[in-house]
């Protein structure tokens, strides 16, 4: 048998499918409470999370402050090699030129 063909008279006050109004028992006054019960819930589990999201923001905000620190770090002892690589370059170059300079008047 269908489901659409079968008169539902479970829930209703003794007509078929949904003619009169339903039979519920809740009364009306507790009706607020249950959704001021549900806003409390909801409003507790906003500052949760919130809280929660705070942390890690901050947690995430220092690692790249650390970061950024190594780099900075990182990049002055790079550039101190390079000025020292340069410097230990440029008098390499300038005693071999001497030396060069030097056997060419001795070859004359």
């Amino acid at each position: 048998m269908n489901d659409a063909n079968v008169k539902n008279t479970d829930a209703l006050n003794g007509t078929a499918n949904g003619t009169t109004k339903l039979k519920f028992e809740i009364p009306f006054f507790s009706v607020p409470s249950m959704f001021g019960g549900f806003a409390e819930q909801g409003a507790a589990r906003a500052k949760e999370n919130f809280e929660k999201m705070k942390a890690a923001s901050e947690e995430i905000a220092e690692v790249l402050r650390e970061a950024c620190s190594t780099n900075a770090k990182g990049a002055g002892e790079y550039s101190a090699k390079v000025i020292e690589f340069s410097n230990t370059n440029a008098s390499s170059t300038l005693e071999f030129l001497s030396q060069l300079a030097d056997t060419k008047s001795r070859m004359s």
